[in-house]
């Protein structure tokens, strides 16, 4: 729906605050959702600013019309079956502690590349809740802060068993995922 078809003339220069309030007043009553009006809004913002720099308006005629929240939507967890199918898959045993950990942890791939084996502790960590976890994971995350990242009994499997069979100088320097003894990154 294009501002124009709002009953105003068909001109650059009827963009105006009055017609920024009708066109959302009627987006509003078709039930479109928040995200598509927030995204309308950004695009007439930037619209205005550029017409502005063109001097069309001697002032913004988006300046007055309301902010829009963008919703934030929260991860849809996976069904049972999913994660079953999922955890199923044949891999090799770098690529199945890769699946692991990003699964059991929620970590990111930058922070999973960086874990070294001095990273990992398998002594018990007791949280705040009187929960008892086999181990812990600490990892330097988003914004460089660290993070003690509870280590759950099928990961800790999986983690012992690879160092065990990757990891025979048991060196805490070393990167738990490596290749040709450099860190594992996003690209290989």
């Amino acid at each position: 729906m294009a501002l124009a078809t709002v009953d105003a003339p068909d001109t650059i220069l009827a963009f105006t605050p009055e017609l920024v309030r009708t066109y959302f007043h009627r987006l509003s009553a078709k039930g479109l959702t928040m995200a598509t009006l927030h995204r309308r809004r950004a695009a007439l913002s930037e619209f205005a600013k550029w017409g502005v720099d063109q001097r069309l308006w001697a002032t913004n005629p988006m300046a007055g019309a309301p902010q829009i929240k963008k919703p934030e939507y929260v991860p849809r967890p996976f069904m049972p079956e999913e994660r079953t199918r999922l955890l199923a898959l044949e891999l090799p045993p770098a690529e199945r502690l890769v699946r692991a950990l990003l699964y059991y942890t929620g970590l990111r791939v930058s922070p999973i590349c960086g874990i070294r084996i001095g990273d990992i502790s398998t002594q018990p960590m007791t949280l705040g809740d009187g929960l008892t976890w086999p181990g812990s994971i600490r990892t330097v995350g988003k914004g460089n802060k660290t993070h003690v990242v509870p280590l759950h009994p099928d990961l800790r499997e999986l983690v012992v068993s690879y160092i065990l069979a990757n990891h025979t100088d048991m060196d805490p320097r070393s990167f738990l995922l490596s290749y040709r003894k450099s860190r594992l990154g996003r690209g290989r």
